[in-house]
């Protein structure tokens, strides 16, 4: 795992479930770009409050912080982020 810090911006709305513990879970994928206009696309998880307000707060297009975890995805290979639920530090 590696901390993972970037701006970019939204591809999608935010999609928004509960667990069946009834955590709140948000997942969304933001486009990063570099200087030579290549963009990288990151899937992003947020967890608890956090994903409440990424569901209220944020849509397509908006320009977004995330800090996190990167890992590879389980089902595509390519990176993904998670957010922990408290305190935003990684985990």
């Amino acid at each position: 795992m590696q901390k993972f810090t970037a701006i970019g911006h939204l591809g999608a709305d935010v999609d928004m479930r509960f667990t069946p513990k009834g955590d709140a879970v948000a997942n969304f994928p933001v486009a990063i770009n570099d200087y030579n206009d290549n963009t990288m696309w990151v899937r992003v998880t947020v967890w608890g409050d956090k994903a409440e307000n990424a569901k209220e707060y944020l849509a397509k297009g908006d320009q977004v912080y995330v800090e996190g975890v990167l890992q590879f995805g389980n089902k595509t290979g390519g990176p993904e982020t998670y957010v922990s639920k408290k305190d935003g530090k990684t985990y």
